[in-house]
């Protein structure tokens, strides 16, 4: 059975120095719970700004990894005439296992296309090493005109389009964020993440088989979640884990999201 997997994205928040004692601090909480609850405690991953993954990669360093370090974006190609953007490679230098691609603010406010995500999720499975954990969900007004399966199907099947044949041993991470929910006052169900769940895992167990999808796919709920609701989504939504935004800023908050669900 797949252990849960809860990813902590920090966006563009804490300096440096807030990342390192953010980071320190739920470590040591981290490292003292699972001395009683080691074989439980879900994988975690800490996604700070780019400025801050070295800082952060030391301050977890002590946890041996029960805490591991992710990057918020990066770029397909290992190096080159690329103004402002980051290696795989050189994220993989400093410790990064997980990142984050195809996250509706990158969508939205960067222009971040369906063939950009593409390149990434191929480079990151089929040649870095690198676990991306795709973000895939649907608008207020897809919603409401019922092209919820549309939209996301060809989020799905567009950003994975290139390793459907090869389908290398490596995980896959969805996050369902439903943006029409996100900051609306119109919160996401248990129900109806269960129901887009349902939906994401049909649509992967279709394309790579269902053999690779149960064996290599993890789907994780990216909608606003905390200590108090966290379990709704993981039982009753039937999310493999979630990607958490604010409620992760907080070291002692964090804690006891994953303190709940043990």
């Amino acid at each position: 059975m797949k252990k849960n997997l809860i990813v902590a994205n920090w966006k563009m928040n804490l300096s440096l120095k807030d990342s390192k004692n953010r980071a320190r601090e739920f470590a040591t909480s981290i490292t003292q719970l699972s001395e009683r609850f080691k074989k439980n405690l879900p994988h975690i991953v800490i996604c700070p700004s780019f400025s801050a993954l070295s800082a952060v990669h030391t301050s977890v360093r002590a946890t041996r990894g029960l805490v591991k370090v992710g990057s918020q974006d990066c770029f397909w190609d290992p190096q080159g005439a690329f103004t402002g953007e980051e290696s795989p490679v050189f994220l993989r230098e400093l410790g990064v296992e997980y990142i984050i691609v195809g996250h509706s603010e990158r969508r939205m406010y960067l222009g971040e296309t369906h063939d950009m995500i593409e390149k990434k999720i191929h480079s990151f499975v089929k040649e870095h090493t690198l676990i991306p954990i795709l973000c895939v969900g649907e608008k207020k007004e897809d919603r409401a005109s019922a092209k919820r399966t549309q939209v996301i199907s060809r989020q799905i099947l567009s950003a994975i389009s290139s390793i459907r044949k090869h389908k290398p041993a490596r995980p896959l991470v969805i996050a369902y964020e439903p943006v029409w929910a996100i900051g609306t006052g119109n919160p996401c169900t248990a129900r109806d993440c269960a129901r887009v769940n349902s939906l994401i895992k049909k649509i992967l167990s279709s394309y790579l088989g269902t053999a690779y999808t149960a064996e290599w796919c993890r789907i994780i709920y990216g909608g606003s979640v905390s200590a108090k609701n966290i379990r709704d989504f993981v039982v009753e939504g039937i999310s493999e884990g979630a990607l958490v935004g604010g409620a992760s800023l907080q070291a002692r908050e964090f804690f006891h999201l994953i303190r709940s669900l043990l």
